[in-house]
């Protein structure tokens, strides 16, 4: 028996984890003094059963849940942008995140999670991401961004939930200090496309200051030393572009598969040797020479250099990195590639 003091009322959630869930013991959970709110469960409902769950719902929060999302936002707010809309919103965000696992792999790879992202609504911060997911804030403005299954999938309301999402899953190996803000809105760019989006980095015109900061750059820079992020941002959807247009949509599928398969490179200071360790496993994955368009984004980039990504990162970039990553892909003799990748755009 676990005995708690209730100080607030609330909805009680219990997280039940093992290893092989598949063959866990299955255990029984009873609260003495709860009522039951119920959930919405989109493989099960219909839209009139979500509308009978909002008028019977004995919480101010209620839950629904999809394959792979589960949200939880105020009953007043959903009967305002959801009525009679329950299925299409949570059809929305599974597609959204469908979206993410392709371009992480986990689709081709056969590895999407069985448990869910959570979108929760929370009463201090717009918009943030949370342990599990990402958090709302649950006033009139906030909750149709992400209650409305019309508005949830277009411009800035699709781009907030993929880009906080895309923190929850983005990886070590590809979150070098520098990138924090980077990989993760490369999840916001192929997600919002595939929902019809139009390019952030093509309305922005980062294509061409990320050309001027960066590679017409004098001195040489690292494109770690550009402050905006978008810029940072061009040469990684730069790829996706190429390889998209010449057969391998699934390239960035197959690098982070790669990447999972190696522990990241190194941590804090040294996390700048997964910098290297992503220009050889993309020239593996695509079988191309790729080390001139690295070159001209600064990724060879040599000396020292803080960057400021939610704590000072202090590299030391020396030649013997830049000579061992060249030497790396050198050795494999693949071609290069047709065309000068750094001049693609949306």
């Amino acid at each position: 028996m676990n005995v708690i003091q209730v100080q607030k009322g609330g909805n009680a959630y219990v997280s039940y984890f093992d290893d092989h869930a598949e063959q866990a013991p299955q255990v029984t959970v009873h609260f003495p003094t709860g009522r039951v709110n119920g959930f919405f469960d989109v493989s099960q409902h219909t839209d009139a059963d979500w509308n009978r769950l909002l008028d019977h719902a004995v919480s101010p929060i209620l839950d629904a849940r999809g394959k792979h999302i589960q949200v939880a936002y105020p009953v007043e707010w959903l009967n305002v942008y959801t009525r009679g809309k329950g299925v299409a919103l949570i059809n929305n965000y599974d597609a959204m995140l469908h979206h993410h696992y392709t371009l992480l792999g986990l689709v081709k790879y056969q590895k999407v999670p069985k448990n869910r992202i959570l979108a929760r609504v929370n009463f201090n911060f717009y918009m943030f991401r949370d342990g599990d997911g990402v958090a709302y804030l649950g006033n009139k403005g906030t909750m149709r961004m992400v209650a409305d299954p019309g508005v949830v999938i277009s411009g800035d309301p699709c781009w907030g939930f993929c880009h906080e999402v895309g923190h929850a899953l983005q990886m070590r190996q590809m979150t070098w200090g520098g990138m924090t803000e980077v990989s993760n809105n490369l999840f916001s760019l192929y997600t919002g496309g595939r929902m019809g989006n139009a390019s952030r980095l093509k309305a922005q015109k980062n294509y061409a200051s990320a050309r001027k900061n960066i590679i017409a750059a004098q001195p040489p820079r690292s494109f770690l030393a550009v402050a905006d992020v978008f810029d940072r941002l061009v040469p990684f959807w730069q790829l996706h572009l190429y390889f998209s247009r010449n057969g391998r949509p699934d390239f960035y599928a197959d690098v982070m598969e790669e990447l999972r398969r190696r522990p990241d490179a190194g941590r804090r200071n040294d996390s700048i040797r997964n910098q290297f360790e992503f220009v050889k496993v993309c020239c593996d994955v695509a079988k191309l020479d790729l080390t001139d368009f690295f070159d001209k984004w600064g990724f060879f980039w040599v000396g020292q250099l803080t960057v400021d990504d939610y704590g000072k990162y202090k590299y030391t970039i020396t030649q013997e990195m830049v000579d061992e990553a060249k030497s790396y892909v050198a050795k494999q003799a693949y071609k290069k590639p047709a065309e000068d990748i750094t001049l693609i755009e949306d």
